[in-house]
């Protein structure tokens, strides 16, 4: 859930440049923007609260997802090796300041080759 949340927030851009808005109504209502504004230069500092709380929400999946696969063994291991990238993909927004579009396509390969190899063998 973690990796397809990051996923999600990240391609807001993309998905608004085509009409299309994947933020919950009651997180765009709380911050007073609807489908057809929040994605608009007025609104910015809206989305990126709204990205914010979001990425929180993934935080808290990802302490989940870590005592969860702690009881997962053999095969079933290799599906929850995208838990690896939840970290690098809450660093980044928080280091873009949730602006969903500085974040798109910042991790590198390297990057992600080094977090799949440490989750494996370190499981954390």
């Amino acid at each position: 859930r973690v990796y397809g949340l990051f996923g999600i927030l990240q391609a807001i851009p993309f998905h608004g440049r085509n009409g299309l808005v994947l933020i919950p109504k009651v997180r765009m209502s709380d911050y007073g923007v609807t489908e057809n504004s929040v994605l608009t230069k007025e609104h910015q500092h809206s989305l990126c609260k709204i990205v914010e709380g979001l990425t929180e929400v993934a935080a808290n999946e990802m302490v989940d997802a870590r005592k969860a696969a702690k009881s997962i063994k053999g095969a079933g291991r290799a599906a929850i090796l995208v838990n690896a990238f939840g970290p690098l993909q809450l660093g980044q927004f928080r280091k873009y300041g949730y602006d969903p579009g500085k974040v798109a396509g910042r991790l590198g390969s390297v990057r992600k080759i080094i977090s799949l190899y440490r989750y494996k063998q370190f499981g954390f």
